[in-house]
């Protein structure tokens, strides 16, 4: 980060392969908003809009999860 930090910046899911080549999907992407008084970056991670594909083996094992959080847009504090 311009700060000097580190941060992680994309939450991503594996999808498969294509070929030999390894194919993603960016669930969540964080979004720099500004630095605070201190010059430390500071922002939140955003949906893309994906809905991570193991999601559905969670559900069948009795997990709840919100799906609004995946909705696209949607902010999600760190």
């Amino acid at each position: 980060m311009s700060d000097g930090t580190r941060k992680v910046t994309n939450v991503t899911e594996i999808t498969g392969l294509e070929g030999d080549r390894i194919t993603m999907q960016d669930i969540f992407l964080f979004k720099q908003t500004g630095l605070d008084s201190d010059g430390k970056v500071q922002g939140h991670f955003t949906a893309t809009g994906a809905v991570p594909t193991f999601l559905e083996a969670g559900k069948v094992k009795g997990f709840n999860v919100d799906m609004s959080m995946f909705d696209p847009g949607r902010w999600v504090n760190n």
